[in-house]
């Protein structure tokens, strides 16, 4: 079985690649974020939930598909690691470029999101 981070970055990246539709992506996401509290660590739960309010907000006609994809992007190439003395957060790019934000206030973000309701 693959990792749940694995698994929807890769259906991420394929609704980015424009090989399946919104439609497709939603029902690819949709189960994988699931109780996804109950199933995996802090930066899979905060990937999951983010792609999730996205697609949300795109559905109620907030974003266009062209905002979404423009919102997504970052997310598919922003990785959060959770380590014993707090949370890591690190991009990068095609360029090599990236940054990594202060753990400290990585953790209070994803602590925010994994109690929103």
């Amino acid at each position: 079985m693959e990792d749940l981070g694995f698994e929807i970055r890769k259906h991420l990246n394929r609704y980015l690649a424009g090989d399946i539709s919104i439609a497709d992506f939603d029902s690819a996401i949709a189960p994988l974020v699931w109780n996804i509290e109950k199933r995996a660590d802090l930066a899979t739960v905060s990937l999951g939930r983010e792609i999730e309010l996205l697609l949300a907000e795109a559905s109620r006609g907030d974003l266009s598909e062209t905002a979404l994809r423009e919102q997504l992007a970052p997310v598919a190439t922003t990785y959060a690691v959770t380590m014993n003395q707090g949370v890591i957060s690190f991009s990068w790019t095609s360029a090599g470029n990236s940054t990594v934000r202060d753990p400290a206030s990585v953790q209070s973000y994803l602590l925010s999101v994994g109690t929103r309701s």
